[in-house]
């Protein structure tokens, strides 16, 4: 049966006309891959122009907008050194305050921006250094992740601070008050008080 359905195809012919029309027939049905590509090109373009005046257009009176795409963090996107406190709140976008003493002599102050952001003020004496943090929201901005034996907790201007060291010395103030974080930390140990009133100079009195 093989050999004769064999000969019936060999003697099978089509004319030019009829091939022409059966090859524009399968181009149809099956397009090649560059044609599917060309295809595609309008669709994609099309639909890039509807992201593009939606993220550009105010939206329409009587509306109620959607949530703004986000595109970045704010603040720096790398640590930025600043000239003084004034360009270091600029820089971070919230107000940043300096303690008005110190009980120590400093011979550098360097004012950090960091991303998230946070502000950082290191003040530099030839015993003693005291590193001030400020940032957005709630948690330890110190990156001091010791395991200190003493912990205390202290009312500071209506803010509770809490206060950590070793042997009744204290290395290290946390508080949070109106939607910031803090941290004081003192490179060698002082006493409980000394720490408590650098805190008192940063803390926003409770209204």
């Amino acid at each position: 049966m093989k050999r004769a359905y064999d000969e019936i195809m060999d003697r099978l012919t089509v004319s030019p006309a009829l091939r022409q029309r059966l090859l524009a027939r399968m181009r149809q049905t099956y397009p090649s891959p560059l044609r599917r590509f060309r295809l595609a090109l309008p669709l994609a373009a099309c639909l890039a122009l509807v992201l593009a005046l939606w993220l550009v257009l105010p939206p329409l009176p009587g509306t109620v907008p959607g949530p703004t795409p986000t595109l970045g963090v704010l603040g720096p996107v790398s640590p930025q050194t600043v000239e003084n406190s004034d360009a270091l709140a600029q820089a971070v976008g919230f107000p940043v305050e300096e303690p008005e003493a110190l009980p120590f002599t400093v011979r550098e102050t360097v004012y950090t921006a960091y991303p998230g952001p946070m502000a950082e003020i290191r003040y530099v004496g030839e015993a003693q250094s005291l590193t001030y943090r400020k940032a957005a929201g709630s948690g330890d901005p110190s990156g001091d992740y010791t395991s200190y034996e003493d912990v205390w907790e202290m009312d500071v201007n209506g803010t509770t601070v809490t206060l950590k060291g070793d042997g009744g010395l204290c290395t290290l103030a946390l508080w949070e008050a109106d939607g910031y974080t803090c941290s004081l930390r003192c490179d060698a140990p002082v006493e409980q008080d000394v720490l408590t009133a650098l805190a008192a100079q940063l803390c926003t009195p409770a209204s």
